[in-house]
């Protein structure tokens, strides 16, 4: 091999090294400032979050002189999030989502009605216990005209739609005795001046605390 050859085989080498070089000086120069954890980032409803913990790394810029905006965070509502992470006059987003996956928790009240007052599952129903807020219904629509001993099924379901189901006792009584009401037998009343016909009269149930008139 001639000199010539030589040269140029060296030329070709240097080329390719330098290309090379340029190239990882682009790739190192390009990488982000600031890398992350987590770039998405899933969270309990209530739970806390420290925005700083989720940096793994910085390049070029130290951990204290990041700037973090999470004023739009709300750990308490359910929903997508956005924190926005600068430095030197770079932003990177990461996002959060605040997720709610615990099921309600609850006790149910065993109860009692006559065949002439359907209940209402929310009478049925204390001590629900969710981080947000609740619906509560029957799992079916149930029948309230027939004397017997029943066990229902009431579903109570939070806002991101976790559903908890207990059964409850209700005992369904025959209501065969009338109301009693009861009032003056006379009413004395002047001339010329008003007359309430409910005046003095009151109403009594065995089964209904509130009967009116």
């Amino acid at each position: 091999m001639n000199k010539i050859s030589i040269k140029k085989l060296w030329i070709g080498i240097l080329s390719v090294l330098l290309v090379i070089g340029v190239g990882v000086l682009v790739y190192i120069n390009n990488l982000p400032l600031i890398e992350f954890k987590d770039d998405k980032v899933t969270l309990e409803i209530n739970s806390d979050f420290n925005a700083l913990e989720n940096i793994e790394k910085t390049r070029k810029v130290d951990l204290e002189d990041v700037q973090i905006d999470d004023s739009h965070l709300n750990l308490g509502y359910l929903g997508t999030y956005t924190i926005v992470y600068t430095a030197l006059d770079k932003s990177y987003e990461v996002e959060v989502n605040v997720v709610d996956t615990i099921a309600p928790t609850f006790d149910t009240i065993d109860s009692e009605t006559d065949e002439t007052f359907a209940l209402n599952a929310e009478d049925l129903v204390e001590n629900i216990v969710d981080a947000t807020q609740t619906t509560i219904k029957f799992k079916e629509e149930y029948s309230f005209d027939t004397e017997g001993d029943y066990e229902f099924i009431i579903v109570v379901t939070d806002e991101a739609n976790n559903s908890t189901e207990k059964p409850v006792k209700v005992k369904i009584y025959k209501d065969d005795e009338a109301p009693v009401i009861k009032g003056d037998k006379e009413i004395t009343k002047y001339q010329n001046t008003s007359f309430d016909p409910m005046e003095g009269m009151s109403i009594t149930d065995n089964r209904d605390a509130n009967a009116k008139l």
